[in-house]
């Protein structure tokens, strides 16, 4: 008897829907995304190296363990050294899957180890056991558990590692739209953020990489010296520079480098090897690269993540089944569970927000022919970057995004506003229903246009009443209609308050917050619609992301862009979040 599950609606706001009533962005991917990525992504899959994971089966057998309720992925899952039931090596949160038959055997022989384990008599009366066990498992007395999986993703990638070795020069070429950008893909630490754009320019001289595209392990110290030299002779020579960073940058150079000339085997290392060196030896036209390359994992992660990859699918020899396998290791656990899970969420999220987000869609009908709203409408894969400078634009607000935003970080208010973008993007956009995107960067952009002049009247810290102000201004500019505008600087204003001091101060005023939504949702539609009880909940959701998304910019999880360098920020509100377990480390959960 094998059994599926189903998931708690509590978590609606982690993994996302996937049904037409609720469309994600997801569903758009193929012409919003940047062309030149989609057809990179059909390059692969035609040469076999990329597999869509809903074309795939996958099972995963278990054995049960007495969890509460039905059982289900979570994202800090492990297949080593905990009490799952698992007894394989991965050294990430991982998921191993395979075809049905695999997983149903994995499923019989954790069963009948259990029982093994459990068995207080003579091991040599096992046997007798042995066969009893089995002959129940087989009846249904015993209930085997063998779950579907599948990804809230449409557009999951697995990686194949049984492709044409043949095809890799052409790898090499197609994969080039998908690699990140060195600091793109993996930040520096906020300590080093001015240190950077001292040497920026000359990277590609200071790491040797003329007549090389890597950098071997015993080359670190000389790049030290050469960067520290520079550095003394700039306008700041007191800038912090140590071997972490030239070996931070080192390994993202070489990251890149690898997912050009072997993309699996790089992965593979991810999966299975906590070592943040590769032991290369590779034959290309320009010669052989051979020697310990240093690689960064956070580089690794975000490639995957950037490009929807959440697997890994090789051959394995296995200790449980004492044969070869084909395993696909799932490590974005974030993206995949039970097709029950998935459809629980779907359900929960069509509640909350299907008639809600058909009609904000309406309500920016009147002011979608505005530059900025016409963005926001047309590509919900535009990034903060394009959004804030289309923002920059915007009559009367065309210096505003420039100023100091009175933060001791030194962020002007566009660097800040990116950043919550950024971090909105990472936690929320995949998930929610693509209609709603655009009145919650809306919402983003809106939130802090008043605390360069607080800041200047010395109010920070009551910059709500400036904030409203300014917001009204800025939406009166880009046409919102008037109830769209009562709604979105409802949440900015009161809803912002509500939501800060019960996520952040933790006081205790959760359905005060949901009284407040559902009034404001009342007044949104004039008082002409009830508000069902699902309904109300999404003001009261909005409201969250927003605190979320902006709270989270004060931590080590947002990634703040300045021309030149791309940085972690200073983990002042870390304390604050959930610890995350999304693959790159960007997504962040109020505790």
């Amino acid at each position: 008897m094998e059994k599926e599950s189903s998931y708690n609606t509590s978590q609606a706001i982690n993994v996302g829907p996937t049904s037409s009533d609720c469309t994600t962005r997801s569903e758009y991917f193929s012409v919003q995304e940047d062309p030149r990525k989609i057809e990179a992504i059909e390059s692969l899959e035609r040469i076999g190296i990329f597999l869509p994971m809903n074309e795939l089966e996958l099972y995963h057998g278990r054995v049960p363990n007495g969890e509460e309720g039905e059982w289900s992925v979570k994202s800090d899952f492990s297949n080593s050294g905990n009490n799952t039931g698992n007894w394989n090596v991965n050294k990430i949160s991982a998921l191993n899957t395979g075809d049905y038959n695999t997983a149903r055997e994995f499923s019989i022989e954790r069963t009948v180890r259990l029982a093994q384990n459990s068995f207080v008599s003579d091991q040599r009366t096992w046997k007798a056991k042995e066969l009893e066990t089995r002959r129940r498992i087989e009846t249904g007395e015993i209930p085997l558990q063998v779950h579907r999986i599948i990804s809230s993703d449409p557009n999951a990638i697995i990686i194949n590692s049984d492709f044409s070795r043949r095809e890799q020069q052409k790898i090499a070429q197609e994969i080039l739209p998908l690699l990140p950008k060195i600091l793109e893909g993996s930040p520096v630490g906020f300590e080093y953020r001015d240190t950077i754009p001292l040497f920026r320019n000359t990277i590609e001289e200071d790491f040797n990489l003329k007549n090389k595209g890597y950098i071997n392990e015993e080359e670190i110290p000389l790049i030290l010296q050469k960067i520290k030299t520079r550095i003394l002779k700039s306008n700041n020579p007191q800038a912090f520079v140590d071997e972490q960073l030239v070996t931070h940058i080192a390994g993202a150079v070489n990251s890149r480098f690898l997912m050009r000339l072997t993309p699996v085997s790089i992965i593979n290392k991810f999966a299975f090897s906590e070592s943040n060196t590769f032991e290369c030896t590779i034959e290309t036209e320009n010669g052989n690269v051979e020697g310990k390359l240093p690689i960064n994992r956070d580089y690794i992660a975000r490639f995957l993540r950037s490009n929807h990859i959440v697997g890994l699918k090789t051959k394995v020899n296995s200790a449980t089944l004492d044969k070869d396998i084909s395993n696909t290791i799932l490590f974005d656990l974030k993206k995949v569970n039970t097709v029950d899970k998935v459809k629980d969420m779907e359900k929960s999220f069509k509640l909350v927000f299907g008639n809600f987000s058909e009609e904000i869609d309406k309500s920016l009908e009147s002011s979608k022919s505005h530059p900025l709203v016409k963005l926001l409408t047309e590509n919900y894969y535009a990034t903060p970057q394009q959004i804030i400078e289309e923002a920059k634009k915007v009559k009367g607000f065309e210096n505003l995004f420039n100023t100091d935003a009175g933060n001791w970080e030194r962020f002007t208010l566009g660097e800040h506003t990116e950043t919550v973008l950024r971090m909105f993007d990472e936690t929320f956009a995949d998930v929610l229903p693509a209609k709603l995107l655009p009145v919650m960067r809306l919402i983003i952009l809106t939130h802090d246009l008043g605390k360069p002049e607080a800041v200047r009247h010395g109010k920070k810290n009551d910059q709500k009443e400036f904030n409203l102000k300014e917001g009204g201004r800025f939406l009166n500019e880009l046409g919102i209609e008037k109830n769209l505008q009562t709604l979105i600087l409802g949440i900015i204003g009161e809803g912002q308050e509500f939501t800060s001091e019960i996520f952040v101060e933790k006081k205790r005023r959760s359905s005060e917050l949901m009284e407040f939504s559902k009034n404001l949702l009342e007044s949104f539609r004039n008082g002409n619609q009830a508000i069902k009880s699902d309904e109300k909940r999404a003001i009261y959701y909005m409201a969250f992301m927003l605190q979320n998304s902006d709270s989270g910019a004060y931590t080590d999880k947002a990634v703040t862009r300045r021309p030149g360098v791309w940085f972690r920020n200073y983990p002042s509100f870390n304390g604050t979040f959930k610890e995350t377990t999304t693959l790159d480390n960007r997504a962040a959960f109020l505790r």
